[in-house]
């Protein structure tokens, strides 16, 4: 992460974004709860996509899709959202 987000108005939320390293790898983890309790992760590799920014932005970019999707669920013609 740059200095910028992690104080003042360009602060980035790491909720649902945790790291990893291991034996394997390391790199960064999107999580998130499902309805049903379970909990869905993508793991995005430092080594695979060749840095850790890069490996960052992309678990950073899932984690807000994830987040739009709840947020945006699509409206049926009765009014209500559509179940998925």
């Amino acid at each position: 992460m740059r200095a910028e987000e992690l104080q003042g108005d360009g602060v980035v939320s790491l909720v649902g974004l945790r790291t990893w390293s291991d034996a394997k790898g390391m790199g960064w983890i999107a999580q998130r709860g499902l309805p049903s309790g379970k909990t869905e992760a993508r793991w995005v590799s430092a080594q695979t996509w060749g840095s850790w920014r890069l490996a960052f932005l992309l678990a950073r970019l899932q984690r807000d899709l994830w987040v739009r999707m709840v947020y945006s669920a699509p409206i049926c013609s009765s009014g209500t959202a559509a179940a998925s």
